[in-house]
C-alpha cells in the first residue's frame, strides 16, 4: 500500500503590550490530505481540518472555541465532524482548572455530547524557576 499526506498548520498569537497578562488571543487550524492504496486497488482520498481560538478576557480565565471535519481514511465519503466550547482559570503557574463541552456528529448519524472537567497540576521545573 502507498499512502502520501500532507499537512499545513497556522497559528497567529496576539498579545497587546499594554495588557500583555490580561489580555490575549491565539488562533490556530490544521489541514491535512491524505492519499492511500496501490494503483492496482482504488486510491481513497481524504482531508480533515480544525481551527480553534482561546481568548484571554481576565487575568486568569481563559475561554476556547473549537471545529473539526475529518474524512475517514478507509472510506472517503465518510466525514466526523465536531466541535467545542471551553473555560479555563488558572489559580496559578502550577495548576489549571478547565471545564469543556465536545458535540461530536459521526458519520453513521450518531451524535455524542460531552461534558468534561479537568484538573492539572504542574509539578517540577516551570516558568517561575528557571533550571
Amino acid at each position: 500500500s502507498d499512502a502520501q499526506r500532507t499537512g499545513i498548520d497556522l497559528t497567529f498569537r496576539y498579545r497587546p503590550l499594554r495588557r500583555a497578562i490580561y489580555r490575549q488571543f491565539v488562533g490556530r487550524a490544521e489541514f491535512v490530505w491524505s492519499r492511500e492504496g496501490t494503483p492496482a486497488e482504488a486510491r481513497q482520498q481524504t482531508s480533515g481540518f480544525y481551527g480553534s481560538a482561546d481568548y484571554q478576557f481576565a487575568r486568569r480565565w481563559f475561554i476556547g472555541a473549537r471545529g473539526d471535519r475529518s474524512g475517514r481514511a478507509l472510506d472517503s465519503t465518510l466525514h466526523d465532524s465536531g466541535g467545542s466550547l471551553s473555560l479555563t482559570f488558572r489559580p496559578s503557574e502550577f495548576s489549571i482548572v478547565r471545564g469543556q463541552y465536545r458535540h461530536t456528529r459521526y458519520a453513521e448519524g450518531i451524535d455524542a455530547n460531552e461534558l468534561m472537567f479537568q484538573l492539572n497540576f504542574a509539578i517540577g521545573a516551570h516558568s517561575a524557576h528557571p533550571f
